[in-house]
């Protein structure tokens, strides 16, 4: 069955090279889905899960970093400060802002730290004085923006001084102002502290003295000081991955399940054709005595080399459309090439080679060893 299936793959490159390219284009697709899905759980958990904290304090009920209000009175910073355990406490403020710039819109974090909480930074320096800014290196990107450029943020203009790394939120990547930078743009738009919405505290960053000991800690917290949730990084990381999924989770399953489906009639339409391009051979096989299980296994065997051709062309094609998604669009991630997106696909190429033979096989089934005699 191997040979026989061996020799059919072999016996016309071209036919076989074109049968590849079908099936390599469509699990492409998944692999760009499954690479998509995988970068969307990653930005959604890189931002909450680089905080640097042991533990992080946010209002009660609201359990995400990104793109979730959070808004807590300034009195629970020296409620917490004089809970035992606790080593130092840092302000963080997230406010929503649309970013523009050169005629193009984009919706933002705008984050602001005071005594910890600043950026990792991929290009440039930390900031180190007024109307400076660090951008997301994938929003600049976008915006065709570098340090040293300058920028319009709530109408107010600021030099961008660094590029920071995860940060890279798909629809609402981070942007870094000082604390005191905030309050200058507050009082420049008229907003005086949180009235209109505007927050002035919307996360506390804690430090311990006993890091390895956070629970007495949070408990604590949560005990003391009213409305008021605590959780670790990982935890607010792993809830946003859970957020990302409730959001677009549903729209990337159908096109996944779409991804495999065009796997499966990619492969079933080309060996239902070869079958029936070589029903004169198979009928003299099937009647010098090959079963029909012998006849199903050699199509089956056959459906995995193809797969098995088109496997790595499948690789390739999705790593250069994943790179060309990125160039167009820098604040979307496409990672198809991750060990895990490569094992999925890999599992898409095989039950798709088994469910695909299925048609084939079934019109072996009814194939009758006379036809070898027909004109």
């Amino acid at each position: 069955m191997l040979g026989v299936a061996l020799a059919e793959v072999l016996r016309s490159p071209y036919r076989t090279a074109l049968r590849a390219l079908a099936v390599g284009g469509a699990i492409c697709v998944t692999l760009l889905f499954e690479g998509f899905r995988l970068g969307m759980d990653r930005q959604m958990a890189t931002p909450a899960g680089a905080l640097p904290a042991d533990l992080v304090a946010l209002e009660e009920g609201a359990k995400h970093f990104v793109a979730v209000r959070s808004n807590l009175p300034q009195s629970a910073r020296s409620a917490i400060e004089a809970i035992p355990g606790v080593k130092r406490v840092h302000p963080l403020v997230s406010v929503p802002v649309i970013f523009k710039h050169g005629g193009r819109r984009t919706p933002i974090q705008l984050v602001a730290y005071d005594s910890g909480g600043a950026p990792r930074l991929a290009v440039g320096a930390p900031i180190a004085g007024g109307r400076q800014v660090v951008l997301d290196r994938q929003l600049a990107r976008l915006h065709g923006l570098h340090v040293g450029d300058r920028v319009e943020i709530l109408d107010r203009e600021l030099g961008v001084v660094g590029l920071s790394t995860s940060s890279d939120v798909s629809f609402a990547p981070l942007v870094y102002v000082t604390y005191d930078e905030l309050i200058d743009l507050y009082l420049e738009r008229n907003v005086p502290g949180a009235m209109g919405g505007a927050p002035l505290l919307s996360f506390l960053l804690i430090d311990l003295e006993r890091p390895e000991q956070p629970a007495a800690v949070r408990q604590a917290v949560e005990a003391q000081v009213a409305g008021v949730d605590v959780y670790t990084p990982t935890e607010l990381a792993a809830q946003d991955v859970a957020l990302g999924r409730q959001l677009f989770g549903p729209v990337l399953n159908l096109f996944i399940a779409i991804g495999w489906l065009a796997v499966v009639l990619a492969v079933g339409l080309t060996m239902y054709a070869s079958v029936i391009d070589r029903r004169r051979e198979l009928g003299v096989m099937k009647a010098v005595g090959m079963g029909a299980g012998g006849l199903a296994a050699t199509v089956i065997v056959e459906a995995l080399l193809v797969s098995l051709v088109a496997f790595p062309l499948a690789l390739l094609l999705a790593r250069g459309a994943a790179a060309a998604v990125e160039r167009m669009s820098p604040l979307y991630r496409v990672v198809a090439w991750e060990p895990a997106v490569v094992t999925r696909g890999a599992l898409v190429a095989i039950v798709a080679a088994f469910v695909g033979s299925l048609l084939p096989i079934l019109r072996l089934a009814r194939l009758e060893p006379d036809v070898v005699f027909r004109s």
